[in-house]
């Protein structure tokens, strides 16, 4: 990705400038060159009206948190996968 190893996988290491692979431009330089010029990261708060046992037929926008600052079990499940897969 050409994220600085300390900021792959969050927030950070989006928005860190003069990443590239292969001398091309990653994560925000990257948007920047294709003329983005807004992102909107909707919420992740864990939502209440969608409970996990409810399956996929489910889904809102997450603008119902039931525990501000607590990533919604979706996000934590990819997170969880990605820690599997590494080893760690």
């Amino acid at each position: 990705s050409g994220v600085s190893p300390g900021k792959r996988g969050k927030f950070l290491g989006l928005v860190e400038h003069g990443a590239q692979v292969d001398g091309r431009p990653t994560g925000i330089d990257h948007l920047v060159d294709l003329g983005v010029t807004h992102v909107q990261i909707m919420p992740i708060f864990d939502s209440s009206s969608c409970p996990p046992s409810a399956g996929p037929s489910c889904y809102n926008w997450g603008y119902d948190p039931a525990n501000y600052n607590v990533p919604e079990e979706g996000i934590l499940a990819i997170r969880r996968h990605r820690l599997r897969q590494s080893g760690s």
